[in-house]
């Protein structure tokens, strides 16, 4: 081997050496630098002609390991919806405040039944009366507060999609172009690792946003997908990822360079944890709040409405039901009745209506036959000139005259009128303690074959558990008919995900099919109604974010007050009679008492938001909602920090395989510089090698 063969020898290993130590430098200066992936110096033998001609550096990359990056994006991409779930439930769960607290809000209806159970033993005590009043409309209001606190949550949520995919979009962005970066400096053998470091970087910062598969391409970088497979970002560019929200349904959707939209979910991510928030969870909670609040408040009217204020109010009138009166009328059974009483309670004129046999009578005397259709004209007849009864716009009123006369509604002990399961008087809710400015009475009494007063479009949005939109429908409402036809035109929207009836008390409810279930929400609603009143969303009920609205339309009604003692706290005597004593008397508490007690009655509560249709009572679904609010915050706290446990652990194995370790570089270091010395003194020995034969020529 010739001398100038050995200095080529060793100066490439010279080179190399220093090339290695230089990069295991480097290393330790950063061994406390976040994202640092540790490198290292490929060498490679060098043969030309077979012959070989030294060692040289084929270029610098980072330690890495594609199974536990990927894991450990997985775990934080998990981590940070746990996380992001976690945060928003606790504060929902501080709105409505400790349940074994006095000052919670479910112990504020509790303080309503006390104020009521207090007044039944001096009805007549303004102080009482007063009192029973502030219980309710704090009642109300806290309610409200709790609702719009909700309401403003999601809001804040949705918000924070919104700047978390343009995040996504950024990053996408900034991956793609690194991809450029990274391989153009592998292909002119220059050093990719601190763009690889950035990209790897920006990865972690995605999978904390959505969840994302990885793969590393030939040249270096990196392809970015969906969790079901959709190109993200890579060495095509960047998809656009767009959020379309319709109702309580959200999708997002990428558009890759050049490409179509394709649906795509967030599978983890604060953007996943966001989204479960804003079309699942609170939501879900504002309806749970909704029900509750519509429940407790549909007792209250019920007792309210089997009772009177002494003296008897000249007017009672009803709310907007939303039908004609004799389709209302058509529904009932049972008998009521319709008494004039004058100021000192004594009963003027009474009319008996008895809806079974469709016969009304007066004072007791003969009874006459009316039918639906002719049901106020009938009534108008048998008050004579006692009263008075009209119907506009979906609401009834009825009147005494005379002066000092008032109107008391009460029920037959025996055989109550009904209709949905409510009596005369809450039906068209003639004497309630709580009015809304909404229709609340989703149990409308209809049926399939009642007249269709309906017209327009609505748009329904269905949504896996998930809130994902599957399917949104425009659906027109048929001319005329009944509302049998509105029924196969809601289905034919909705088609193989389910179908809407209407139960036994006329309300509308949607079954969903197959083994993955949806939901419906109302996108919009353009439906106008004939009867008067509202639309068929409104009218209906349609999908949980319609119990939700309930809670901040409600509100004592303004003739209480203004005047507490106009509270309905007696009930009229029937068995008086006609001129006999007094039917209503001032220190009657019967109805302060009833109102007491509507927290007690087992009823039928249907099921919203997620949790489940029971039978029990006021009182007991709020028992059941705080425990299932806690229930939550608890789940989601736990698997939270089940989740920061895992990407914790997924993070730090990672970074064993890829992060720099002291002693192994300290050892390379070691290697490198002795290998570096070798070189050096086998250029030395080649450099005397030559002095000696160039001192041997004369």
């Amino acid at each position: 081997m010739s001398i100038s063969s050995i200095l080529t020898l060793a100066q490439s290993a010279l080179q190399a050496a220093q090339t290695q130590v230089q990069v295991t430098s480097n290393n330790v200066s950063n061994i406390d630098t976040v994202g640092y992936s540790r490198q290292s110096a490929n060498q490679q033998e060098s043969v030309v002609a077979g012959q070989g001609q030294g060692v040289s550096i084929t270029g610098i990359q980072n330690a890495a390991n594609q199974f536990l990056q990927q894991a450990s994006l997985t775990a934080t991409a998990q981590s940070a919806s746990a996380s992001a779930v976690s945060n928003v439930l606790d504060q929902a769960q501080n709105y409505f405040g400790d349940p074994s607290s006095s000052t919670s809000f479910f112990s504020s209806l509790n303080s309503v039944y006390s104020a009521f159970s207090s007044a039944s033993d001096s009805p007549s005590s303004s102080l009482q009366q007063q009192g029973a009043v502030t219980a309710v409309s704090t009642f109300l209001q806290q309610a409200q507060d709790v609702s719009t606190s909700i309401s403003q949550l999601q809001t804040e949520t949705n918000q924070q999609i919104g700047t978390s995919v343009t995040s996504v979009n950024s990053l996408l962005q900034q991956i793609s172009q690194l991809n450029a970066t990274i391989t153009q400096a592998s292909l002119s053998s220059g050093n990719p690792t601190g763009a690889q470091d950035q990209q790897n970087q920006l990865l972690g910062q995605l999978s904390s946003l959505m969840g994302v598969q990885v793969q590393a391409n030939a040249t270096g970088g990196v392809t970015v997908r969906s969790s079901e497979g959709v190109y993200l970002a890579g060495n095509q560019g960047a998809s656009t990822v767009t959020l379309t929200q319709a109702g309580s349904a959200a999708s997002l959707t990428a558009t890759p360079p050049n490409g179509t939209a394709q649906t795509i979910s967030a599978a983890g991510g604060s953007i996943g944890g966001q989204l479960q928030l804003s079309q699942t969870d609170l939501p879900g909670l504002s309806a749970q709040l909704g029900e509750y609040v519509s429940q407790a408040v549909n007792q209250l009217n019920q007792a309210s409405n089997a009772s009177s204020a002494v003296p008897a109010p000249t007017t009672l009138t009803g709310r907007q039901t939303g039908m004609a009166l004799s389709t209302a009328v058509s529904g009932f059974s049972g008998t009521t009745n319709v008494a004039v009483v004058n100021s000192s309670g004594v009963i003027q004129q009474q009319v008996a209506i008895n809806f079974s046999a469709g016969t009304m009578s007066v004072n007791g005397g003969a009874a006459t036959s009316f039918t639906p259709a002719n049901f106020l004209t009938s009534l108008n007849t048998a008050l004579g000139s006692s009263g008075s009864a009209s119907f506009t716009n979906g609401a009834l009123s009825i009147s005494a005259s005379g002066a000092g006369n008032g109107v008391a509604i009460a029920d037959d002990p025996t055989t109550p009128s009904t209709n949905a399961g409510q009596g005369f008087s809450q039906f068209f809710g003639l004497n309630d303690l709580v009015t809304s400015t909404a229709n609340t009475h989703f149990n409308t009494g209809l049926t399939g074959a009642d007249p269709n007063t309906f017209s327009g479009t609505v748009t329904l949005s269905l949504a896996d558990s998930t809130g994902a939109s599957v399917r949104q429908a425009t659906v027109s409402m048929p001319a005329g008919g009944t509302l049998s036809g509105v029924l196969s035109a809601l289905n034919a929207g909705v088609g193989a995900y389910g179908s809407f009836s209407l139960n036994s008390n006329g309300a509308l409810v949607f079954t969903s099919n197959g083994s993955t279930p949806v939901t419906v929400s109302v996108a919009s609603d353009s439906t106008t109604n004939s009867a008067g009143g509202p639309s068929l969303s409104q009218m209906f009920g349609i999908g949980d974010s319609a119990t939700a609205a309930l809670t901040g339309t409600y509100s004592v009604n303004a003739n209480i007050a203004q005047n507490a003692a106009n509270l309905p706290y007696a009930t009229l005597n029937l068995s008086a009679g006609v001129g006999g004593s007094a039917a209503l008397l001032a220190g009657d508490g019967s109805g302060a008492l009833a109102m007491a007690q509507s927290g007690s009655k087992t009823i039928t509560i249907p099921g919203v938001g997620g949790m489940a249709s029971s039978s029990t009572t006021v009182t007991g679904y709020a028992s059941q909602l705080a425990g299932l609010i806690s229930a939550n915050v608890s789940a989601a706290d736990t698997l939270s920090q089940t989740a920061t446990a895992t990407a914790t652990q997924a993070t730090s194995q990672l970074s064993s395989a890829t992060g720099v370790n002291l002693d192994t570089e300290l050892v390379n270091l070691t290697t490198y510089q002795q290998a570096y010395s070798a070189s050096a003194r086998l250029i030395q020995a080649a450099n005397s090698m030559y002095d000696s034969l160039l001192q041997m020529i004369p």
